[in-house]
């Protein structure tokens, strides 16, 4: 196991102590869990009513939930209070944990707390490029994908879009669970292959080389539209998938396409 924090956030409420497992599990390894909580939820007051104080207690017991779980699994535990929630205030309160810790990965679960307290956790997420996981149940946990290319930057270089659309071809082999090994794709792409620029020379035949697909593979993979395994059968060879993003992606680049007027 690396050294490297990883960090979890979580919005405080109710169900916090029967899900922070989840993450934890769908994470993999969990270095630090912050649990970002009002300080009136500690404070049972003479002017709650019944539901009220229901609410404070069972936060309460779910908070101490996730602070058991943290320490029987070895990992560092503390509660961040704020005086008053706000998209502002949580903003900056993740922002002093991320001035600690600029090298953490991070993830949250914004199910819990209020509307302000789970809107915030999940604009911070998308500034300190984090993962996000909503918990509907105790028993379930789902990540909601957040695009690191917006699906229009697609458009600049309309071979990306192409290479996404080739998961679906009805002519390219596929393997048994969706993948296509690059040899496979490389021969589709040159098929499609459109220069993104007009060099002027009108006398210069342009190809898709595989310095090309090389180049355009390592874009889809770093905003997280394709993926990249080893091939069963070769060492050498590379099998891609199309991811969750991807498949957005390409939907929202051919309804641009579809928009456009035509030539």
């Amino acid at each position: 196991m690396d050294d490297k924090e990883r960090i979890h956030i979580i919005a405080s409420g109710a169900n916090i102590g029967k899900t922070v497992h989840l993450a934890i599990k769908e994470e993999g390894h969990v270095s630090r869990i912050y649990v970002v909580v009002e300080k009136d939820i500690c404070t049972i007051s003479k002017t709650d009513n019944e539901v009220r104080k229901n609410i404070k207690l069972n936060i309460q017991d779910a908070i101490r939930e996730v602070k058991e779980t943290s320490r029987r699994m070895k990992i560092i535990f503390e509660t961040v209070w704020m005086d008053s929630i706000s998209i502002e205030s949580v903003r900056d309160a993740v922002l002093q944990i991320y001035d600690k810790f600029p090298d953490a990965e991070y993830s949250f679960n914004i199910s819990g707390g209020t509307k302000p307290l789970s809107n915030g956790l999940f604009l911070m997420s998308i500034w300190v490029g984090g993962k996000v996981y909503h918990t509907p149940t105790d028993d379930t946990i789902q990540r909601l994908f957040i695009p690191k290319m917006h699906p229009r930057d697609i458009s600049r270089n309309e071979n990306l879009g192409r290479i996404l659309d080739c998961f679906f071809s009805p002519i390219i082999e596929k393997e048994k669970d969706g993948g296509i090994a690059g040899r496979n794709l490389f021969q589709e792409m040159k098929k499609r292959y459109q220069p993104v620029r007009d060099t002027g020379d009108k006398t210069t035949k342009r190809i898709y080389s595989r310095g090309t697909l090389t180049k355009n593979l390592a874009e889809l993979i770093e905003d997280g539209l394709i993926t990249e395994a080893n091939h069963p059968a070769s060492k050498k060879e590379k099998t891609y998938f199309i991811t969750e993003d991807g498949k957005f992606a390409l939907k929202f680049f051919q309804m641009q396409k579809r928009k456009q007027p035509e030539k």
